[in-house]
């Protein structure tokens, strides 16, 4: 079963501390910002939480941030530094408000920050544990309140429909966010259960979280799940007949459930949407509709060029009056904001840990990296509440995993 883990390696509290954080940034956080937005107190709650974990956890932090131990790491403290160094040179010369820091702080800095407390984490099975367990209530949050299935729990479905502040008709929501966060999350859980867990529920999770990604309806997860089917099928030390069966049985279950279902709920909507989605997908037209994002230089300045125009200057984020947003080109407003120092720490840093996984043999890792890296061609994962948190530390606690570098069983 997907569960937390206690874990004997770390003291009892600090797994407390750790599972408050993770439920306040996966569940109550995002909860009470959507019945009541810029809470107050919420906010201090979560300031609370990571300043908590923060001290837990500061001696590898410590360690991490003075002594880095390879390349990727090291770019990844220049990058943080140097998008501090934005954001201050952008509120001194009034892009943004003073305000923009603490923003910025508590979106940007502090995972960043955070990373360092979790390499190398002695508690993986924990920590993923209760990822997977919050995104699986999550899920069924977001189903019993999906109009387009027909669903409905008389008391059940409209007392979280009202927890949803903003339910998508079309698309699968939850209390953690929009559908790019729980497909974001369902992909990685289906990840993680087809390369390493092998109990007998293996497929009933695969089919759960599949089912998952299939109705958060985001071609980018569902290229995640195609990218781990092929590096399951290079890497998984297991015959080849069980491979492909493992796949067939995978995508037969899905199918099954969509029939099955479809004689209680509408699912002839469902389908539809999916046909539809499936469609229109042509990869010069995605990227048409962002063109208007996609630019590479708003200044022909040489110095801008070179260091930027102010760290969350072209953000959502931002509240100062800004006639360009870039929520959809994350490359091309890096390369805006940061300059061409801040785009190169950046690629050279993810860069450097897809290497290190490769090196390492670690297939997990090689799968997150790329699927990180594409989706980024056209949403903000890396700005998205809470998985701004999340992928950075699910990132420091695989890098340094040498128990299982490979898939499934030896």
């Amino acid at each position: 079963m997907i569960g937390v883990v206690i874990n004997q390696k770390i003291s009892l509290w600090k797994q407390v501390l750790l599972a408050l954080f993770l439920v306040d940034i996966m569940l109550i956080y995002p909860l009470v910002n959507r019945v009541q937005e810029s809470s107050f107190s919420n906010r201090l709650l979560l300031v609370l939480l990571v300043f908590g974990v923060f001290l837990s956890f500061y001696r590898p932090w410590l360690a991490a941030m003075t002594k880095p131990r390879d390349i990727g790491s090291v770019l990844l403290i220049s990058y943080l530094v140097w998008i501090m160094a934005s954001t201050f040179g952008s509120i001194a010369f009034g892009i943004q408000s003073p305000g923009s820091f603490f923003t910025y702080g508590l979106n940007s800095f502090a995972p960043l920050i955070l990373y360092g407390c979790f390499v190398g984490f002695p508690a993986r099975r924990f920590l993923i544990g209760t990822i997977l367990g919050l995104t699986v209530l999550n899920i069924l949050i977001g189903i019993v309140t999906f109009k387009s299935m027909g669903l409905n729990i008389p008391g059940i479905s409209s007392f979280f429909a009202k927890l949803i502040f903003d339910p998508d008709a079309h698309r699968l929501v939850s209390i953690i966010g929009k559908s790019t966060v729980v497909g974001y999350l369902s992909v990685f859980s289906f990840a993680w259960i087809l390369f390493f867990y092998q109990a007998r529920w293996r497929y009933v999770w695969l089919l759960f979280f599949g089912f998952a990604v299939l109705l958060s309806f985001q071609r980018s997860m569902w290229g995640g799940i195609l990218l781990a089917f092929v590096l399951y099928m290079i890497f998984a030390r297991v015959p080849r007949s069980r491979k492909l069966s493992d796949i067939a049985i995978i995508g037969t279950l899905i199918l099954i459930t969509m029939v099955s279902l479809g004689k209680v709920l509408d699912f002839t909507q469902i389908t539809k949407l999916v046909l539809d989605r499936v469609e229109e997908f042509n990869f010069e037209d995605i990227m048409q509709e962002r063109a208007e994002q996609q630019l590479l230089l708003n200044t022909d300045h040489w110095a801008l060029v070179l260091v930027g125009e102010g760290y969350g200057k072209y953000s959502p984020l931002n509240k100062a009056e800004n006639e360009l947003n870039l929520p959809d080109a994350p490359y091309h407003m890096i390369f805006n904001e940061t300059g061409l120092i801040g785009f190169s720490l950046f690629v050279g840093m993810l860069a450097a840990f897809l290497l290190r996984a490769v090196r390492r043999g670690n297939v997990f890792q090689i799968w997150f990296i790329l699927h990180l890296g594409i989706t980024l061609l056209g949403s903000r994962i890396l700005w998205y509440f809470p998985l701004n948190f999340l992928v950075l530390i699910v990132l420091a606690t695989l890098k340094d995993d040498r128990k299982d570098q490979s898939i499934l069983p030896k």
